[in-house]
């Protein structure tokens, strides 16, 4: 069974051909997956709640897990530049850098998703009250 693509995919000729292949584009299949809540919106829906989603304020367990991100992913990256010239000092900088990017990422993600969820669920709860 495959899923209404997002409205502003469609313009790519990646998507367009997958659409009319009669596959679902792998990025609509991660976002369903991803954010599952989606699924239940019609097809026009889903980008405006998805953006709407991520303007929810992060709560305190996820700033608190955001920030235990930062913390390992710094103490993870720490290296020691004495007895470095100026030349392997921006190398190490350079490499760490590229180390730390990827750990922050998998560290914060998590919580960004959820708080997105969290949007989409809330969203999901306000149009069932009115």
């Amino acid at each position: 069974m495959t899923h209404a693509v997002l409205p502003e995919l469609r313009r790519s000729p990646y998507v367009h051909r997958a659409v009319r292949s009669g596959r679902e584009p792998s990025l609509n299949a991660f976002l369903h997956a991803l954010y599952p809540q989606l699924r239940a919106l019609d097809e026009r829906e889903r980008l405006p709640a998805l953006q709407r989603a991520r303007e929810t304020p992060f709560d305190a367990l996820e700033l608190v897990g955001m920030a235990a991100a930062l913390v390992v992913a710094t103490a993870l990256t720490r290296y020691g530049i004495s007895g470095l010239d100026v030349a392997e000092r921006f190398a190490a900088a350079l490499v760490n850098f590229v180390l730390a990017l990827p750990l922050l990422a998998l560290g914060i993600a998590p919580f960004v998703v959820r708080r997105t969820r969290r949007g989409l669920r809330e969203q999901r709860q306000g149009h069932a009250g009115t």
